[in-house]
């Protein structure tokens, strides 16, 4: 089975061990969780931003969803085909 690191933004360290207990609890095997500030970290700035593009399409903000698309076509990891569709988070 795999397991993951997990990289949460602003997490501090007092609230990590309450982190992995909720995140096991949900049968998630994880080999490490940590907390960075998305300033420390490019990789967490750059998925900070695409949920923050995701998010603002899920408000119906349908300018951005050519955007996504544009960006989709850059970064491998991302689908083409699941553009985020108008709806609630």
């Amino acid at each position: 089975q795999n397991k993951f690191v997990i990289i949460i933004d602003g997490l501090p360290k007092a609230k990590i061990q309450q982190a992995v207990k909720l995140i096991r609890q949900e049968k998630i095997q994880i080999d490490k969780l940590k907390g960075l500030k998305d300033e420390q970290d490019a990789l967490l700035r750059l998925a900070d931003n695409i949920a923050g593009l995701v998010r603002e399409i899920y408000k119906n903000r349908d300018y951005l969803r050519k955007h996504f698309k544009i960006l989709s076509n850059k970064i491998t990891f991302l689908d083409k085909n699941k553009i985020p569709q108008k709806g609630i988070l």
